[in-house]
């Protein structure tokens, strides 16, 4: 962490300047009040209670100015002073050291007395809290026992007492409460001091998960815990560029699936849901009205299909997937009341598709293979889809305007996983034109993903 770059436009000498902070960063930004009184305001973030905000009234004596001082903690003290006296700032207490904690005070460009310190992580308990953040696995494991316990579907209906809690789900009295109190401390929970919990913010966004069906990536039993342990096992990856599923479970990722039919539905639960969130986009990004057939190769069961026909009526569909998914995707498509408009073909994408579609579509399918067998999949569909048919790709591109940690922890995923890998727009590109299609257009799904149009090159 750095220096924050705080910026409230309010004179800081004023005597109502804590009341129009708290509006600030209360009411608008939405961070939560821990201590509240007229010369202390200590608030948590709205996204990670754990980054805390400690505003304290100075009455100016000595060396510092009367206002309202700011604390924030950063990793490197001496170069965060060392930036700071560069660029001519106001330091106006210098830089000193007292016990464990080391600091200095600024005054910021709005005017605002910011404390910044540091402690020695190497001499306080548990080392520094960025990279307890980084490599504890406490934490991960505490939410998901709180979800397949339970826990967090209660607490969405109210707050609860910690035995009650322990009563509902048929567990340990004291060992529920030792979870409850982690929570508590990693900002997901509350408890008031009658000892009730209720969801904070942060822990009602796992309701929000649970109600979008994505809850399903944190259950304790099926393919999630399997894919958990194979991220864990990534360092085989890296040093071998294959897939560590294979050595953990003995079988590839998706033969696991076809031998084992709860396997196999957990993952496609998963993916339903996810792809639940961005279908209706699909389906209205792009220009469907010249398309009499659409076939989704590699389709799941059946999401994206689903919503593509109902939002278009004058389109036939053809569903293609392996056998154990193609049948949960007959019977879903069914109970959506397209399946009379929907053809779903058994089968292998790595063999020939039924041919004359209008378009192709692979949504989320190339990330999960190397590009050797990306390329065989691309040769499939664009056999398929000949010299006037279209292939439509959706993926998250390597490259997407979010933050690189959102892309490249999926990218790691998928080698662990199956020795996949996520492109960039042009290494799509690339792969695309060994094949012999090029881009015809893009468009950009959900500000992030991309779902690209490609078409036969033309002869040379």
């Amino acid at each position: 962490m750095t220096v924050i770059g705080l910026r409230p436009t309010i004179p800081v000498e004023r005597p109502d300047a804590m009341r129009e902070l708290r509006a600030f960063y209360v009411d608008v930004l939405g961070f939560r009040v821990l201590t509240e009184s007229g010369s202390v305001l200590r608030l948590a973030g709205p996204a990670d209670p754990r980054f805390r905000l400690d505003f304290q009234r100075t009455d100016g004596g000595g060396a510092t100015p009367r206002g309202v001082q700011l604390t924030v903690d950063v990793l490197d003290l001496d170069r965060a002073h060392a930036e700071l006296v560069r660029r001519g700032a106001t330091i106006v207490r210098p830089l000193a050291t007292e016990g464990l904690r080391r600091s200095f005070a600024v005054v910021d460009p709005a005017g605002l007395l910011v404390e910044v310190v540091s402690e020695d992580p190497a001499r306080v308990f548990g080392g520094s809290p960025v990279l307890r953040r980084l490599t504890d696995l406490v934490a991960p494991c505490a939410v998901r026992a709180a979800v397949w316990l339970g826990v967090v579907e209660l607490l969405a209906a109210g707050a609860t007492p910690a035995p009650e809690l322990a009563e509902r789900t048929g567990s340990h009295p004291d060992a529920l409460g030792r979870l409850l109190r982690h929570l508590v401390g990693c900002g997901v929970l509350v408890e008031d001091p009658a000892g009730v919990f209720a969801l904070s913010d942060v822990g009602r966004l796992l309701r929000e998960e649970a109600s979008a069906s994505r809850v399903d990536w944190l259950m304790p039993e099926g393919i999630s815990t399997r894919m958990d342990q194979a991220v864990l096992a990534v360092v085989h990856s890296i040093r071998t560029g294959e897939a560590v599923y294979p050595r953990l479970f003995g079988r590839s990722f998706w033969k696991d699936l076809a031998s084992e039919p709860d396997l196999g539905e957990g993952f496609n639960a998963m993916m339903g849901g996810t792809t639940a969130t961005v279908a209706p986009r699909i389906a209205a990004c792009y220009d469907w009205s010249a398309v009499a057939q659409v076939v989704d190769v590699g389709g799941g069961d059946g999401t994206l299909l689903i919503e593509l026909l109902r939002a278009h009526p004058h389109l036939l569909g053809t569903l293609v997937d392996l056998p154990h998914t193609a049948t949960a995707a007959r019977a879903n498509l069914a109970r959506a009341g397209v399946g009379d408009r929907c053809v779903v073909v058994p089968g292998s994408f790595f063999d020939p598709l039924p041919s004359g579609a209008d378009v192709y579509v692979l949504s989320n399918v190339l990330h999960d293979w190397d590009d050797l067998e990306a390329e065989r999949i691309l040769r499939r569909c664009a056999e398929a889809a000949g010299r006037r048919g279209r292939v439509l790709v959706y993926d998250l591109p390597l490259d997407a305007p979010v933050e690189p940690e959102l892309t490249t922890r999926l990218d790691l995923a998928m080698l662990a996983l199956f020795a996949g890998r996520l492109r960039t727009g042009q290494e799509l590109a690339r792969l695309a034109a060994t094949v012999g299609l090029a881009p015809a257009s893009t468009q950009v799904v959900a500000g992030v993903a991309q779902l690209t149009e490609f078409t036969a090159a033309s002869p040379a």
